[in-house]
């Protein structure tokens, strides 16, 4: 049959390496857990204290400094790792938390302002808050990533495969279980029995040439048996390849929000915290504190 799956290429060099679908998912997840770790610290400490670790166990270091300096390095990447904040030293640290309790201020709301935050000044910094335009774009790149990521998990849980003819226009269609065509610019259905009876009638009503209705037409002619082993071969490396792309433009469309989220965080709180100095100054005027 002469036609591709959109991930035909993908599963013949797994096939080549002699990988499976399920060997590579396996090897992928804690390289990507990992990943998400440094990025979330902000630093490659995980990585290199996990392969210490490995290498030479729990033995600590004989000077004392050196064992207080990395206690301190675990400490302050634990609280990069639980907070999101890549804060750069442990007095830092200390000053913001201590700031934030007293400007009832929850460490998750600071957090949320990522770097819109300066944590010297312990303000949002104005300068570099995007406008109400930067602000729009992020949420239109998370709509159109998270919309795009919805139809390949969606195409990824179908019962049908998606496809392409390798020759005449080349057009993609929906082949279903029940040797049942489907192309995708318009709601038409054909089967053998509808080929059988008026080829006519299908360009007609699917827009296609007479090559393309051809091809569709030789496709449901194949036995049966070779055509249920297609489309089972089919819909597996379609399920893995739509799986994967949803997966990593779920990650994307994620980043996008962080982006947009980031942004109105910042001005939420900045609002906030120019409202309390505000009413702090109209309090000692009335107070006559100077």
């Amino acid at each position: 049959m002469e036609f591709q799956g959109v991930f035909t290429w993908i599963t013949g060099l797994f096939s080549q390496l002699g990988l499976s679908g399920t060997v590579v998912i396996s090897c992928l997840l804690p390289i990507a857990l990992l990943i998400f770790a440094c990025y979330r610290a902000r630093s490659s400490h995980f990585l290199y204290a996990r392969l210490w670790l490995l290498l030479h166990g729990k033995r600590q270091f004989l000077d004392k400094e050196l064992n207080d300096f990395f206690e301190r390095r675990d400490s302050l990447m634990r609280f990069r790792f639980l907070t999101g904040m890549p804060l750069r030293t442990l007095p830092i640290v200390k000053s913001v938390t201590v700031w934030a309790d007293q400007q009832d201020v929850e460490i998750g709301e600071i957090s949320a302002c990522d770097h819109y935050f300066d944590p010297k000044t312990l303000t949002i910094d104005k300068k570099i808050l995007p406008s109400e335009w930067g602000t729009a774009w992020r949420a239109i790149l998370f709509a159109v990533l998270g919309y795009t990521a919805l139809f390949a998990i969606v195409l990824a849980c179908a019962g049908k495969v998606l496809l392409q003819f390798n020759e005449g226009g080349q057009r993609w269609f929906y082949y279903h279980a029940d040797a049942v065509i489907e192309p995708i610019s318009n709601k038409v259905r054909f089967n053998l029995d509808d080929c059988d009876a008026n080829e006519t009638k299908i360009i007609k009503l699917s827009k296609w040439s007479k090559e393309d209705v051809k091809l569709a037409c030789d496709v449901l002619k194949a036995p049966k048996q070779d055509q249920e082993k297609a489309f089972n071969s089919l819909l597996s490396q379609q399920r893995w390849g739509m799986g994967a792309i949803g997966a990593f433009l779920l990650i994307f469309s994620w980043l996008s929000w962080q982006m947009f989220w980031r942004v109105r965080c910042a001005r939420k709180l900045s609002s906030r915290l120019e409202a309390k100095r505000k009413a702090s100054e109209v309090t000692k005027s009335t107070s006559g504190t100077p």
